[in-house]
């Protein structure tokens, strides 16, 4: 029997009324060893071996068409195609100041898309069979924002530093608001907080200014 959660989304329209979403309630992970016997269990006439040899096959020529620039299909499962992104500690370059500076070196395959098949889809909602589990609700400061930012600015005088984990715990944030919302400061002068380093190297100190 599988569980789902409600969980509370942010109330981004500020009318008073947060909606909410489902999330299916994870047991566990199954390992690949795990999956290889579920596939050889019932008799169905193949070896542990069989299936660990088509895995990888699929695995091994999967990658090859995708790093070729193909996308792939397979029936029952979905649509897979390569997605691209800035290589590691390389920004993301803007459309008209950058152009023509970024080479083919400083660009990498940072995922895959899967597009899932349909009838994957109704597959699985045919052998699930759901129970409410629970709750989850989002995490509310107790401090205003503006307490929230002379927070940040006293901890920032005595520590220099301070990444978006440590606002979140000073703020009583979720780890996504923190982001949000010391990004938003970052964008405000008037705030005193900036930013230095890049990815995930990047740390949130006061603006010059303010240390002097």
């Amino acid at each position: 029997m599988a569980r789902f959660i409600k969980r509370e989304m942010p109330d981004l329209n500020k009318d008073g009324n947060p909606k909410v979403y489902y999330k299916m309630e994870t047991y566990r992970n199954y390992s690949h060893d795990e999956f290889v016997k579920y596939m050889i269990r019932g008799g169905v006439g193949i070896s542990a071996s069989m299936v660990e040899a088509v895995l990888t096959q699929v695995t091994e020529k999967l990658a090859d068409l995708l790093g070729m620039g193909y996308t792939v299909t397979i029936d029952g499962i979905g649509t897979f195609s390569t997605k691209l992104g800035p290589s590691r500690g390389k920004e993301v370059e803007d459309l008209e100041a950058s152009k023509g500076k970024r080479n083919a070196a400083s660009v990498e395959v940072t995922g895959v898309n899967l597009r899932v098949d349909k009838e994957l889809v109704k597959e699985i909602n045919r052998s699930c069979h759901l129970e409410r589990s629970g709750e989850q609700r989002i995490q509310k400061s107790p401090y205003t924002e503006a307490q929230r930012l002379e927070r940040a600015k006293k901890y920032l005088e005595t520590h220099g530093q301070m990444t978006i984990l440590t606002y979140s715990d000073i703020a009583k944030l979720s780890k996504s608001s923190a982001h949000r919302e010391l990004h938003k400061f970052v964008k405000d002068p008037s705030s005193g907080i900036t930013y230095t380093g890049r990815g995930p190297t990047r740390v949130f100190v006061l603006q010059k200014e303010n240390n002097e």
